[in-house]
């Protein structure tokens, strides 16, 4: 929220509890795609990457807008 206005929160770490979850965070290490995209680069089932995405963004280390997700800045590896 407070990144909105300019504010940045200190670093997290990446922290994924799955490892479908570390493998989609991976593949968006280049920048931003698609679900489709992260099916295509990790070789996952897309049900498998969905649920992964929602965990991302549960967990707040992916945004989603205009179905593109990018991983959140100030996330170190």
């Amino acid at each position: 929220a407070l990144d909105a206005i300019g504010v940045l929160a200190p670093e997290r770490a990446l922290v994924a509890t799955s490892s479908a979850a570390a493998a989609v965070l991976a593949a968006l290490a280049d920048g931003a795609g698609s679900a489709d995209e992260a099916v295509r680069a990790t070789g996952l089932p897309a049900g498998e990457v969905a649920g992964a995405l929602t965990e991302l963004e549960l967990s707040g280390l992916v945004d989603c807008a205009e179905g593109r997700y990018r991983r959140r800045a100030g996330l170190r590896a």
